[in-house]
């Protein structure tokens, strides 16, 4: 019995897996930036934000600066910071990709 075991919401999964793997590791993230892009897709970009913000700082701690995945969680927070209006932290975290990837 499978189903009995399997959490049964997004945000139990995330949770059950970081228990499991903890904070900061890198599953965990991915699962953490997976929920963002989620979130954004339906419109609710507060709490995308706050998801794929969690995702950079951490992701930011455990790999290296130029890292895609890191990269990505840039890229990810970006595109839901200007959905939001917040246009000059977008363009800042863009800005930031582009340096790092020269």
């Amino acid at each position: 019995m499978i189903d009995c075991i399997l959490p049964r919401s997004p945000l139990k999964a995330d949770s059950t897996r970081e228990n499991l793997l903890g904070y900061d590791h890198t599953n965990t993230l991915t699962s953490v930036s997976n929920l963002g892009s989620v979130l954004f897709r339906q419109a609710k970009y507060k709490e995308a934000e706050a998801m794929h913000r969690r995702a950079l700082e951490a992701r930011g701690k455990v790999l290296r600066r130029k890292h895609p995945e890191v990269l990505a969680s840039v890229n990810n927070l970006s595109l839901v910071l200007d959905n939001r209006g917040k246009h000059q932290e977008a363009e800042t975290m863009h800005r930031r990709a582009l340096e790092v990837e020269r």
